[in-house]
């Protein structure tokens, strides 16, 4: 769908039609014409996934009994999403124009730096500063659990910091736990869902399965935005 849209996009007359636009709604300001032309994009990205991801994130999960979330808590979250989500691509949108107006022949190789970087704070920040705004957070309870997940870690050579319980019965009764972070933001996040139905032996195993999968990729799971 992503790829049909802007290959549809990438058209001589539509793109020409939105650049007009763009143009002609920021008064013929180069930079506030990159801001206007990437909104434009991503209402028409937004309204053409939309039905796609209320189907398969919501209607799909009430369908199997999964959902716990009304039309109304769903709706929030995807637009805090989208809201979040445009905040972060459109400042980096003008200075990726930037870099091509400073040299239109090599461009890419900074970019590409500028990537890297922004996907390691991306990695780092994004447990303090967006996982907040879509859930509560608190250390995990249990004493004896957080010391058997302490001593999981460790044994890994694995360190992380806080060992966390993540209010996710509110929008799913599904179960999980993982990693996320980097640096001083690593930690481990179990659903509460996943504490109030197994036990200790099974978080941990669970927790054993999602370290073997970081070691052989070598990354970070996080929650996507």
């Amino acid at each position: 769908l992503t790829f049909g849209l802007f290959a549809l996009l990438s058209l001589p007359p539509i793109s020409a039609r939105i650049r007009d636009l763009s143009v002609s709604i920021a008064g013929g300001r180069v930079w506030l014409t990159i801001v206007v032309f990437g909104l434009l994009l991503g209402l028409l990205y937004f309204a053409a996934s939309f039905p796609l991801n209320l189907y398969n994130d919501f209607l799909r999960e009430r369908a199997f009994g999964l959902s716990t979330q009304t039309p109304g808590s769903w709706a929030w979250d995807y637009s805090k999403a989208a809201i979040i989500g445009t905040g972060i691509v459109l400042p980096l949108l003008v200075l990726l124009y930037s870099l091509i107006r400073w040299n239109p022949h090599r461009w890419y190789l900074p970019a590409w730096a500028v990537a890297v970087v922004v996907m390691a704070l991306m990695a780092e920040l994004s447990p303090v500063l967006f996982d907040p705004l879509f859930h509560t957070f608190r250390p995990v309870q249990d004493p004896g659990l957080a010391e058997r997940i302490r001593t999981l870690t460790d044994r890994a050579g694995l360190r992380v910091g806080q060992i966390l319980e993540i209010d996710a019965s509110r929008q799913t009764k599904k179960t999980n736990a993982y990693f996320t972070g980097l640096g001083r933001t690593r930690r481990v996040v179990l659903y509460d869902t996943l504490i109030a139905t197994s036990t200790p032996e099974e978080v941990e195993l669970v927790l054993a399965h999602e370290l073997g999968h970081w070691r052989r990729h070598h990354t970070w799971k996080g929650i996507a935005l």
